[in-house]
């Protein structure tokens, strides 16, 4: 059993997929889970979407563990680095990495699938409060701070009883996204998505945006012209939306738990990638969901990479898409099995509790 001391100064979605893990984990008896204030050798950057932990074996030997999940493949914390001795990059780039030393090389890995969830094992208090007094909101905001803190635990039991909508997706349970791969299913094809102007993602290039609101356009434009009514989904609508791609706006509810519900019900789920080229979100929860998976081709690595033909089927272009979209709708076998190997792929390498534990020992025994 590994002791792991958190230190919960990040609140960011991204991170709490790591969140859930550690206290799935705790609930199961695999770690002892514990909250600290302080870590023996402080980070000097403290970003939101960067989590530190300590995590001790039965030996009492130590390893310091960072979490990056920020979309970009740069390891910006780099005056940081030489802390860890594992830094797990969600969107990890091969080529930058191997321009640090091989000492600090070595020690950047790749995380695997990020997704926004929360375990329902954490009522949230005592992280919450932990963060709040780190970022020290209980003198500069106080009335804010209790707010935060006393009711988060509240809120989560109003989304569970469905009295309060759950509208973002760290607002669910992991296991709000799994689906049982046998499960019945709708024979159409789901994709919902957005489209960025320059103001909205000043931090990405006007081309790059460009290229990735083109695709996602192209995308829908296809899908809705080749299948018709066995296509749902659409752009989220935004005046930028509305003023270049009218016609591809979604025709219903963006709402998360009915969307969620859309796709777990379609048989196909299909991604493009996100700014800086990352691997959204979309992704870990179609294969929590057991879908079929028709995705952009993967720029960023994962420690167990999704087999082509088995996991998911890649495209280049909205033509590539719509024919990927087309065999596994042509084949049922086909399509079987590959729900059944995402089924098992979640079960190995996603669901938090998994996934987290496989870090912690990768930071003991290696890859």
């Amino acid at each position: 059993m590994y002791l792991v001391k958190l230190w919960p100064y990040a609140n960011s979605p991204r991170v709490s997929q790591i969140y859930a893990g550690l206290y799935d984990l705790h609930a199961i008896g695999k770690i002892r889970l514990k909250l600290t204030f302080q870590l023996s050798k402080m980070p000097v950057q403290r970003l939101d979407d960067l989590l530190w932990l300590e995590v001790f074996d039965v030996e009492k030997k130590m390893k310091r563990l960072c979490f990056d999940l920020r979309d970009a493949g740069a390891v910006i914390d780099e005056e940081d680095l030489p802390l860890a001795d594992a830094y797990f990059k969600r969107s990890y780039d091969h080529e930058l990495v191997s321009r640090f030393s091989p000492e600090l090389s070595r020690k950047i890995l790749p995380f695997g699938l990020n997704y926004a969830c929360r375990s329902r094992r954490e009522h949230g208090f005592s992280r919450l409060f932990f963060h709040n007094v780190l970022l020290g909101n209980f003198s500069k905001k106080p009335l804010w701070a209790c707010k935060n803190v006393f009711g988060y635990p509240l809120k989560q039991m109003c989304y569970r009883l469905n009295l309060l909508p759950a509208d973002a997706a760290a607002q669910f349970v992991a296991e709000d996204f799994e689906v049982d791969p046998v499960a019945p299913s709708e024979d159409r094809i789901f994709f919902q998505t957005h489209c960025w102007s320059t103001k909205e993602a000043p931090n990405s290039g006007p081309e790059k945006l460009r290229e990735v609101n083109r695709l996602r356009i192209g995308v829908i434009r296809l899908l809705k012209k080749a299948f018709g009514k066995r296509f749902v989904g659409g752009i989220v609508p935004s005046p930028y939306a509305e003023q270049e791609c009218p016609d591809c706006i979604l025709p219903y509810t963006g709402d998360k738990k009915y969307c969620l519900s859309m796709m777990q019900k379609s048989l196909i789920a299909v991604t493009t990638s996100g700014l800086h080229n990352s691997i959204g979100w979309k992704l870990g929860e179609y294969v929590a969901a057991s879908r079929c998976i028709v995705t952009e081709t993967l720029r960023y690595g994962i420690p167990v990479p999704l087999e082509e033909n088995k996991n998911i089927l890649s495209f280049e272009s909205p033509e590539e898409c719509v024919n990927a979209c087309r065999r596994i709708l042509d084949d049922p076998d086909f399509a079987a099995k590959m729900q059944k190997s995402n089924a098992e792929y979640y079960a190995r390498e996603v669901k938090p509790s998994s996934l987290v534990y496989r870090c912690l020992d990768t930071a003991f025994n290696g890859k």
